[in-house]
């Protein structure tokens, strides 16, 4: 079977459909958390747009942490879905779990005991620093209920299980975009708290979706059947499959996630305009992967399933009909980018100098989607789902490592190149990855069955 021949067989588009759009929606839903934020605070200024995303650098690299935990967890678990091997499930999940807590922990002590020499690292400017300060100060406590839910909800994708997600990020999104209108601005009485008021309403969220997400697992989830009692008792049996496939994806999520934050650090100590206009571009990106990031997930899911059945021959068509698919809807969501960028600007209180460098950058975000897309299906669906995941550590950190950062900092700080040509430089790694990530696909040796 081809892959034209796949992209017309009703079964895979239907199973496709099933597992993207939810994912797709979900994770619209999730960065619509962010958006509210970043456009309320911009309605505020570009200070507590700026101290606002200094200080998620470090949810955001231990967010990143369980998400790689997950998604390690989720090449073992795809394929003993398609094994029928529910028990080997429920002993790998109970390590994820334990595993996300441990990384939640950690940061929570770093922003307990260490906040200022963190967020010093990302910005100079005295102003910012003390508004990130308030920021953290109140974030920190969503990182334990964060991790269990991005844990829980991502792995419950394996199975199929995929519309939870959508209903808790919903909910989350709604209790979010209320509690900032009530608390940033002093709605229905409340006083105005400004960049504490948008903390204090993600806390809240955050803490409504892991009370979903653990209702629907005590109550409602059928599949996996996972008890307090599997929590309580770790089998080690299985230790080292998990240590082989989550571990590579957890070095690659650290090592990429902590690489995101240096060239935060680059792009705030260039200018504080600089860090606005690329945390606008960081929010509005997100919103526009997401179709990505769904098909992605449901690559991953496929593949893995794909080779738990044992049905090795139609791997390759099913992935080259997910990347047609990926490269045709990533197209039209650039050209959406690139006419959508003054409606986009219209709605944050910035200077002139932040809106035409925003706009500069909004114009290369259009092009880097399109590789950013293709990427992602390849390296994080595709690869990952078919057990490659040490190929995936290589192509996902060394070029934006030993590439985009060093370059970004010489041309940055030595050079003193126009902003927008720096932000191009450190962008440049998703081209190369894109070319990695082909190369691999279509050598076609990556497909390996990684249970027992």
């Amino acid at each position: 079977m081809t892959a034209l021949e796949t992209l017309r067989d009703r079964s895979f588009l239907r199973t496709l459909v099933l597992i993207a759009v939810p994912i797709a929606l979900q994770n619209l839903l999730s960065s619509g958390i962010n958006l509210l934020d970043n456009i309320m605070l911009g309605a505020v200024g570009e200070v507590e747009i700026s101290a606002a995303a200094t200080a998620n650098q470090l949810f955001f690299i231990g967010n990143v942490l369980c998400v790689g935990i997950a998604n390690g967890t989720n090449v073992l678990t795809a394929q003993y879905w398609g094994k029928g091997d529910g028990a080997s499930i429920r002993k790998v999940l109970t390590l994820s779990y334990w595993a996300a807590i441990g990384v939640a922990a950690v940061f929570w002590l770093a922003a307990t005991f260490f906040p200022a020499p963190i967020l010093s690292l990302f910005s100079k400017d005295p102003e910012v620093l003390r508004e990130a300060m308030v920021y953290l100060d109140v974030t920190r406590w969503l990182y334990l209920p964060a991790s269990i839910s991005t844990v829980a909800l991502m792995t419950l994708r394996a199975v199929g299980t995929v519309n939870i997600a959508m209903v808790t990020s919903g909910v989350s999104l709604l209790t979010n975009g209320f509690l900032n209108w009530v608390l940033i601005f002093g709605n229905l009485g409340a006083p105005a708290l400004g960049i504490k008021g948008a903390a204090i309403a993600t806390l809240i969220a955050r803490l409504v979706e892991l009370a979903i997400t653990l209702v629907f697992l005590a109550r409602f989830e059928g599949k996996i059947r996972m008890g307090i009692r599997d929590l309580l008792r770790p089998d080690w049996a299985v230790g080292r499959d998990f240590r082989s496939n989550v571990v590579p994806v957890v070095c690659n999520e650290s090592l990429w996630s902590v690489g995101s934050a240096a060239t935060t650090a680059i792009i705030g100590n260039l200018s504080t305009g600089f860090l606005a206009a690329s945390g606008i571009f960081t929010t509005v990106n997100q919103l526009t992967m997401v179709a990505a990031w769904g098909i992605s997930s449901a690559a991953a899911v496929i593949v893995g399933n794909t080779i738990g059945e044992g049905k090795l021959a139609l791997v390759m068509p099913r992935a080259k009909a997910v990347l047609i698919l990926t490269f045709g809807v990533a197209a039209v969501l650039g050209g959406l980018l690139w006419v959508g960028r003054p409606a986009i600007l219209s709605l944050y209180n910035i200077t002139p100098e932040t809106y035409q460098l925003a706009y500069q950058i909004l114009g290369l975000g259009a092009g880097i989607l399109l590789f950013q897309a293709v990427e992602t299906t390849i390296l994080m669906g595709i690869l990952r789902g078919g057990g490659d995941v040490k190929l995936v550590l290589v192509a996902d950190t060394v070029f934006m490592w030993v590439i985009s950062i060093p370059l970004g900092a010489f041309t940055g700080f030595v050079l003193g190149w126009p902003l927008a040509v720096v932000y191009a430089v450190i962008k440049s790694d998703e081209v190369l990855k894109t070319a990695a990530g082909l190369w691999r696909l279509f050598r076609g040796n990556w497909v390996k069955d990684v249970t027992r």
